[in-house]
């Protein structure tokens, strides 16, 4: 597990996930309407690690699509979580968590940040 000191802005308060949740919204990656099979459709052809972030069922739920290298569209859930310290992002398949989203793309997509491409139309 990747150690997070969220101590600072992200806070204890409700205020943490509203800060973190408008964190992904206002990411340039972020398509509020669309669906796993809308992402397929969207991603099919592009580079490997070109990515779409969108929501889930759940106000803190999210996925981020993506372009893997064996060129199929892989769909990883994640979600906003708080701990003692605050708030992180966690990545709901294996035991990783981040501060920021920015920090967390990549790990799910097992690449380094500079490989990491966001979906543009």
């Amino acid at each position: 597990m990747i150690r997070i000191d969220s101590t600072g802005a992200r806070g204890l308060g409700l205020g943490g996930i509203q800060r973190s949740q408008e964190e992904i919204k206002n990411h340039v990656a972020w398509r509020s309407e669309v669906t796993e099979i809308s992402a397929e459709t969207l991603l099919k052809g592009e580079p490997v690690f070109t990515y779409i972030l969108r929501p889930g069922d759940r106000e803190e739920i999210f996925f981020i699509s993506f372009m893997h290298p064996d060129n199929t569209i892989h769909h990883q859930r994640f979600a906003i979580e708080r701990n003692s310290q605050g708030w992180y992002f966690q990545n709901c398949v294996k035991n990783g968590c981040e501060e920021n989203i920015e920090a967390l793309i990549p790990m799910m997509m097992h690449c380094t940040r500079n490989m990491c491409i966001p979906f543009r139309e």
